[in-house]
């Protein structure tokens, strides 16, 4: 800039000046921006799910990403890792590029909250050095619960027999706990221990085998559980960190048959000084159903006016409705000291309905849970009349070798009866 100075005074002063501007400071460059990382997938307790895990480089960044290692915050199935954690080295990302990871991860069924994922990046390829920055969702939420169901529930056996599926059926299908998934389908890949039990309110038992099973694939099988007196029982189910399961009542008898339609079976049971066998009709027409039969379970009958000569008391059951025949047999050293014989055996009867005894009509004499339900029945008893119409004895006799036998004929649609 130049500039004339006019006269001051008697001097003439001219001079040049130079203005300086400053410059304004030039604006700081960003060099570093943080990566990108996102993880997708819906985690549900229970189940293995895969997930993508997404590591993007942002345009206009200066540094490339080297190495990552991914911590899934479930149980890693693949890829192979270190722990629950995937190694990747030897990345080379650059600005504007991006890498995507495949993970399946299998979700406890007891994880509680969402799960937060570990993701550390670096531009070192082999993981040395400092970290770079990421930003992005890396929490997953954990949906719904893990429950536990009979795949197999425990059907009707007898006293030492494998339970099964099917009553009184060895080569059944085995008894079965199913663990599911927060959506309610079996937890495939769920691997939890399962532990059964005697449920309250059963027999005496005891359950036999083994009683402690790890889920494959979320289904524990228990091949070998055994009940080794009869009664009424049901299966304890219990799983860490979940409410217990119930199996519906089942009954555990002496001895039992599944019948075929139309085709006659029976069954015998032994106890103390007699047996007895029951022999369900096979007529055209009957159709299939459950014979059961067990001594020493149940109502402890006593009738008026006579002396017992085996206090054992018989429990059987036929469903679908066939008429049956009962013998009993006592053993000849019951026998040898009556000196009136098997003619004068009589057959203490009762039942949850009335009947005709051999003084009249069975009369009330309180009550009973007949068939397991939970809500007692009437009690009706009596000794049994000579047949006429069933219910009633149709034989007495004496066998070669001394034993005793009575036999009653017993009506069909009767399946609470005792003798």
């Amino acid at each position: 800039m130049h500039m004339k100075v006019r006269k001051s005074g008697s001097a003439l002063l001219v001079g040049t000046l130079l203005v300086l501007l400053a410059q304004a400071p030039a604006a700081q460059a960003t060099y570093t921006k943080d990566i990108q990382v996102s993880v997708a997938g819906s985690a549900v307790a229970g189940r293995t799910t895969a997930f993508s895990v997404k590591i993007a480089n942002p345009a206009g960044n200066w540094k490339t990403v080297g190495s990552a290692n991914i911590t899934t915050p479930f149980r890693l199935v693949s890829p192979a890792g270190y722990g629950n954690t995937v190694k990747l080295r030897d990345l080379a990302v650059k600005p504007g590029k991006s890498l995507t990871v495949a993970i399946t991860a299998a979700v406890p069924c007891d994880y509680a909250g969402p799960g937060k994922w570990d993701i550390d990046v670096k531009e070192s390829g082999s993981f040395y050095g400092s970290e770079l920055g990421v930003t992005g969702n890396r929490t997953t939420p954990v949906a719904g619960q893990c429950g536990i169901a009979f795949g197999t529930a425990p059907a009707d056996a007898a006293v030492g027999a494998v339970l099964t599926g099917n009553p009184f059926d060895q080569s059944g299908p085995p008894l079965t706990v199913t663990i599911v998934d927060g959506s309610g389908s079996p937890a495939a890949g769920a691997s939890v221990p399962v532990t059964v039990s005697l449920a309250p309110g059963s027999g005496l038992g005891p359950l036999t085998g083994t009683t402690s099973q790890v889920t494959t694939d979320g289904v524990a099988t228990f091949a070998d559980l055994r009940v080794g007196s009869p009664g009424l029982y049901a299966i304890k189910a219990e799983i860490p960190g979940l409410p217990p399961l119930f199996s519906a009542f089942f009954n555990v008898d002496t001895s039992g048959v599944e019948c075929v339609e139309n085709v006659t079976c029976s069954v015998t049971a032994t106890g103390g000084d007699s047996s007895l066998t029951l022999t369900a009709a096979g007529n055209p027409q009957t159709d299939a159903g459950i014979l059961r039969l067990s001594f020493g379970v149940g109502l402890q009958l006593d009738c008026a006016g006579y002396a017992e000569l085996t206090a054992d008391t018989a429990v059987f059951e036929m469903t679908g409705g066939r008429a049956k025949v009962a013998t009993l047999q006592i053993d000849k050293s019951q026998m040898k000291n009556k000196p009136n014989g098997a003619a004068h055996l009589q057959l203490c009867f009762g039942a949850p309905e009335p009947f005709r005894t051999r003084s009249g009509t069975a009369v009330q004499d309180g009550t009973f849970d007949w068939d397991g339900d939970g809500v007692a029945e009437p009690v009706y008893k009596g000794l049994l009349p000579d047949c006429d119409a069933p219910p009633c004895v149709s034989k007495r006799k004496k066998t070669n070798a001394g034993d005793g036998v009575i036999e009653a004929r017993l009506p069909a649609g009767d399946p609470g009866m005792r003798g």
